[in-house]
């Protein structure tokens, strides 16, 4: 299979998986044409692949949709012998996380820091000021 072809697979997969994504929100194709500024009919050409179907197509529809793209496209990437994942951990050591840079040594050391954070801010914060009830002894 030669790279157009593998390429042109791919994006056969993302139109697929935009058209689940789509059917599943319950959002209907003319809402998302209009909030994207569409032609009737467009959305239904990129999906069938009429229409070249662009990144800002694909990003637009997530949007319209309410979709973050980062659970989209690992949903849609998730298998570990996915070529495309392989592919990106080889090109990319910090998706592996291979190198102190990586993303999951970045989130660890955030997650860290924000823990560090909350007990610090926890420990500075005054507490409510409790007052003990008063006792109605009768002694009036």
């Amino acid at each position: 299979m030669t790279r157009h072809e593998n390429l042109q697979l791919e994006m056969s997969r993302v139109a697929e998986a935009l058209r689940t994504a789509i059917r599943l929100s319950g959002v209907s194709s003319r809402s998302i044409e209009r909030s994207l500024g569409l032609s009737t009919g467009y959305l239904t050409r990129l999906l069938q692949g009429e229409t070249a179907l662009r990144i800002l197509h694909v990003f637009g529809i997530l949007q319209s949709i309410r979709l973050p793209p980062g659970d989209f496209f690992s949903a849609l990437y998730r298998s570990e012998g996915h070529p495309i994942g392989r592919a990106l951990r080889q090109l990319h050591p910090a998706v592996a996380g291979d190198d102190p840079g990586s993303v999951r040594a970045i989130l660890s050391r955030l997650r860290s820091d924000m823990g560090e954070l909350e007990t610090a801010l926890a420990a500075r914060k005054p507490e409510p000021e409790h007052q003990e009830p008063s006792v109605d002894s009768g002694d009036r």
